[in-house]
């Protein structure tokens, strides 16, 4: 399972989405929320007024410990612009959600910490670079992501420890590995789910050009993809070099290549003219939404049932997070249990400046729609669908 939710995000997907504020935005997956740490400075005045709320003081006690106003305002900067798009009893349903997962996270902290749960830093470190490279295309966009949230290296660093912590307390109080016997047996009874569609391995070469380019771009573009499909033709071409010098997909420090793919997966344009080739051949340029494409086909395979050897990781993967979902439910519910919690509302104040200014198309309300979790597991969680 790739690691695309952190400490706070990953207790809200698995635990948050049955509580019965569902209905309300959860922090994005992206982020966690910092839960505990010394006081903030004193708070400026609101400097946007696209934030409805902040702290200016410790919002809860939890089993005697403080939970500061930054673990607060950082959820709150977070869901940002979002406000303007609900009303404000939704917002002020959304305060208090923000204040549970604080204060659950919290909790959550307190456990580990207790607990003695340590973590290898070459993990840390392995997860850092994973989550940069799976998340941004460019040094800029985490620049801007940086800005726009707050974040920082260290507490991305952070919040990936902890989440690393929480995955081996599970494991070792709730025996959450799932074993290779299992994923076997799961696909011996199972093998009608994995039933694969025909699929291509390609790779490309994209010369980016916006849908509603002047023509005079698009006529200069084409020519220019025109060029390349002719070189990438000729004997003795490195088809992965020309894709690093030339191509702006996001693959193509990868020489372009795309991996293995379905029809269903690419946009139409770029997959009626990738499973219409043969193996090693190159396509004339293909225009789609994101530009020009020139397609390299290396291998076909037949709709067919998957193996087990390249359904086992799909299969363990599944039922893990089955597990640790449900492990994650047990450890939430013992925890609440035990806890002693005082909320400091007071210490929660509204913006004064801020509209809500929800937006209608056609009757509808886009901010339910808004409102939805983005990133909950589904109920079902079954491989091979």
């Amino acid at each position: 399972m790739k690691r695309q939710l952190l400490y706070a995000a990953a207790l809200v997907a698995i635990v948050g989405c049955k509580s019965d504020d569902a209905d309300v935005v959860p922090p994005p997956a992206e982020t966690a929320t910092q839960t505990q740490g010394a006081e903030p400075e004193e708070p400026a005045e609101f400097d946007d007024s696209t934030l409805p709320f902040r702290a200016v003081g410790p919002v809860a006690i939890v089993n005697g410990e403080e939970v500061g106003a930054e673990a607060f305002n950082a959820a709150a900067r977070r869901f940002g612009k979002m406000a303007t798009y609900l009303d404000k009893p939704r917002i002020a349903r959304y305060k208090e959600r923000i204040l549970t997962e604080v204060v659950r996270d919290a909790m959550t902290a307190q456990t580990l910490r207790d607990a003695k749960v340590e973590v290898d830093d070459e993990a840390v470190e392995a997860d850092f670079s994973k989550y940069l490279k799976d998340n941004f295309h460019t040094e800029e966009d985490i620049a801007e992501y940086y800005r726009r949230t707050g974040m920082s290296p260290d507490r991305i660093r952070d919040d990936i420890r902890k989440s690393l912590a929480l995955e081996k307390h599970l494991d070792d109080t709730y025996k959450t590995t799932v074993t290779d016997e299992e994923v076997r047996t799961y696909y011996d009874e199972n093998t009608s789910r994995f039933q694969a569609s025909e699929e291509v391995h390609a790779a490309h070469i994209l010369l980016s050009l916006p849908r509603n380019a002047p023509p005079d771009d698009v006529k200069e573009k084409r020519k220019e993809a025109l060029k390349l499909a002719r070189l990438a033709r000729r004997d003795g071409a490195d088809f992965a070099a020309m894709a690093r010098e030339h191509s702006a997909g996001p693959r193509a420090d990868k020489g372009g290549d795309l991996g293995w793919f379905a029809q269903r997966q690419m946009v139409p344009e770029f997959s009626n003219a990738a499973f219409k080739l043969k193996p090693g051949e190159i396509s004339d340029p293909v225009r789609s939404s994101h530009g020009f494409h020139i397609i390299k086909v290396f291998e076909k395979r037949p709709e067919r049932v998957k193996p087990f050897d390249e359904a086992s990781l799909e299969i363990r993967s599944s039922l893990a997070r089955a597990r640790k979902r449900d492990a994650t439910i047990k450890f939430m519910q013992e925890l609440r249990a035990g806890a002693k919690v005082e909320q400091k509302l007071d210490n929660i104040e509204d913006n004064p400046n801020f509209e809500t200014k929800p937006p209608k198309f056609g009757g509808r309300d886009i901010a339910k729609g808004i409102e939805q979790p983005s990133f909950a597991e589904p109920a079902d969680d079954e491989p091979g669908e």
